[in-house]
């Protein structure tokens, strides 16, 4: 399942869907919302291996299973300030 979230879902769904979204409620035209994905997806995607995996591996490893969903959560949140992070740095 980790591997086909993070190397299919997330590259090919997941963030493309992120990016058009952000661009769209940022007002960005078609061109402008392709160049905004462009110039951040390979940085964005290398962020969220590099903070995903680790913590998703120790979660189902350490985390009994009642408390891996709340976890979860929490973690989601601190994914979620990152990635708001990585995408408006440069503003």
């Amino acid at each position: 399942k980790m591997t086909l979230q993070f190397f299919v879902l997330n590259p090919i769904i997941y963030l493309p869907l992120y990016f058009s979204t952000t661009g769209f409620l940022r007002g960005y035209d078609f061109e402008k919302t392709k160049a905004y994905f462009s110039q951040n997806y390979i940085h964005t995607y290398v962020s969220l291996l590099q903070f995903w995996v680790p913590f998703v591996t120790g979660i189902f490893l350490f985390v009994p299973e009642p408390l891996q969903s709340v976890t979860m959560a929490g973690i989601s949140l601190v994914w979620n300030t990152i990635l708001s992070y990585i995408t408006n740095r440069n503003k």
